[in-house]
């Protein structure tokens, strides 16, 4: 499964969401994979947010739909301050 994250994580660089039908179920399926205790699948989650933010269209998505991705931000913050611990 890691493979295909990864792939699609990349695949993400081309993605426009205003052209998908169903924008926010894609982009919660991808926030979703941040809650997954592998970081190998948490950082191929991040890489394709990453992408997905690249585009200017999208951007202003995620600007629109921060509030809903913010509590996985928070945790994936706290879990790195308490690793460098």
């Amino acid at each position: 499964m890691i493979y295909l994250l990864e792939i699609f994580s990349n695949l993400c660089n081309h993605i426009v969401l205003s052209k998908i039908k169903k924008p926010n179920e894609f982009c919660n399926k991808i926030i979703g994979f941040l809650k997954y205790d592998q970081d190998e699948i948490v950082l191929a989650a991040i890489t394709a947010v990453r992408n997905l933010i690249i585009t200017q269209e999208n951007e202003l998505f995620f600007e629109k739909k921060l509030s809903d991705y913010i509590e996985q931000i928070n945790r994936l913050l706290a879990g790195n301050i308490s690793e460098v611990r």
